[in-house]
C-alpha cells in the first residue's frame, strides 16, 4: 500500500458507513454501531500495533452512546471515537445529558475525534451545508471542514465541557488549521464581555481559562501536509496542538507525500524542534503510543 512505502508508523482508521451513529431510530443506530464496531476490531487484529480503528456510537442517544462506548472499550480494547462535528439539533456537545459519556471518554483515556461528514438525516443533525449551498463544491467544502469544526471547538470550549473534565483529549481531523488562531484569540477577547452581556472585558466571564489555554491543555487539530498558518497556529496555541494527517486514501494523498517531507518544505519557518513535534511527537502522545 501507499503506506508500506512510507514512514508512516499508524492508521487510523475512519468508518465509512459513519451514518448509523446518527441514525434517528436508537435500535439501528444501536446495533449499526455495535456491528461495526465488532467488524473495525476484527481487521485491525491483523496488525494492532499499526491499525487504529475508531470506534461509532449511537451520539443522539446519549445513554446509548455511554453504553456502547463501554464495550467498545472495554470489550474491544478500542480507544479512538467517531463523531461527526455537528451535535443533535436539541442537543450541543456540552449538554450535561452528555457528561457520563465524557467522564467514562476521560478516565478510559481514549480520544474524541471530529471529522466532517455529511451524508447524515438533516432532519437531526442540522449541518452547516445547507441545501442551497449543494450546487457550489467550494462552499460545500469550508462549510463542511471548517465552519463545522468551529462551532464543535465553540460548543466543547464556551459550554464547559472542556472545564469540567479536563483530561478529556479531543482532535479535529479534515478540519485545515488556518481559521483556528483567529477563531481562539476572538474568542478570548470577546468571551469576558459576552458571557455578562458586554458588562466586563475583564477575566475570562464564564470560563475558568481564556479558550486557547482550553484547547492548547485538551484539544489537537490534525493538519493536512500543505496547510496554510502552521506557523500562525503555533504561535496562537504551541506547537503540541498540531498533528498531522495524509487523508489516505483519498486521491489527493498522493500529492501529499511523503507527509514529513511535504510538511517540512511547506513550513520552513519552524523550527526543526517544532517540526519534529507536529511531525511525530504529537500523534504519538495523542493515542498514547
Amino acid at each position: 500500500s501507499l503506506h508500506d512505502a512510507l514512514p508512516i508508523y499508524l492508521n487510523v482508521i475512519y468508518p465509512y458507513p459513519a451514518w448509523f451513529s446518527f441514525a434517528n431510530d436508537p435500535i439501528l443506530a444501536a446495533a449499526g454501531c455495535r456491528a461495526l464496531n465488532r467488524w473495525a476490531a476484527a481487521f485491525a487484529e491483523v496488525d494492532r500495533d499499526r491499525l487504529k480503528p475508531a470506534m461509532m456510537l449511537p451520539v443522539l442517544f446519549p445513554d446509548l452512546a455511554l453504553a456502547e462506548f463501554n464495550y467498545a472499550s472495554d470489550e474491544l480494547g478500542l480507544d479512538v471515537i467517531f463523531a461527526a462535528p455537528t451535535p443533535h439539533r436539541d442537543r450541543r456537545w456540552s449538554d450535561p445529558d452528555f457528561d457520563p459519556l465524557w467522564a467514562a471518554v476521560q478516565d478510559a483515556g481514549a480520544v474524541m475525534m471530529f471529522h466532517e461528514f455529511t451524508r447524515v438525516d438533516r432532519s437531526e443533525l442540522p449541518i452547516v451545508i445547507r441545501p442551497c449551498y449543494t450546487d457550489s463544491y467550494p462552499i460545500s467544502y469550508l462549510a463542511g471542514h471548517v465552519v463545522e469544526a468551529q462551532l464543535a471547538v465553540t460548543d466543547l470550549i464556551g459550554g464547559g465541557a472542556l472545564d469540567r473534565f479536563p483530561k478529556l483529549k479531543v482532535g479535529f481531523v479534515e478540519a485545515h488549521v488556518a481559521w483556528l488562531p483567529g477563531w481562539l484569540a476572538l474568542m478570548d477577547s470577546l468571551w469576558p464581555r459576552i458571557s455578562s452581556h458586554f458588562g466586563t472585558t475583564e477575566g475570562t466571564g464564564t470560563l475558568k481559562l481564556r479558550p486557547t489555554e482550553y484547547f492548547r491543555r485538551q484539544c489537537t487539530i490534525v493538519a493536512f501536509p500543505d496547510d496554510v498558518w502552521v506557523s500562525e497556529t503555533v504561535k496562537q496555541v504551541g506547537p503540541q496542538s498540531i498533528t498531522l494527517c495524509s487523508d489516505f486514501p483519498h486521491p489527493n494523498a498522493v500529492g501529499r507525500t511523503p507527509v514529513d517531507r511535504v510538511f517540512r518544505d511547506t513550513n520552513p519557518s519552524l523550527s526543526v524542534e517544532d517540526q519534529d513535534l507536529i511531525v511525530n511527537g504529537n500523534g504519538r502522545r495523542l493515542f498514547g503510543l
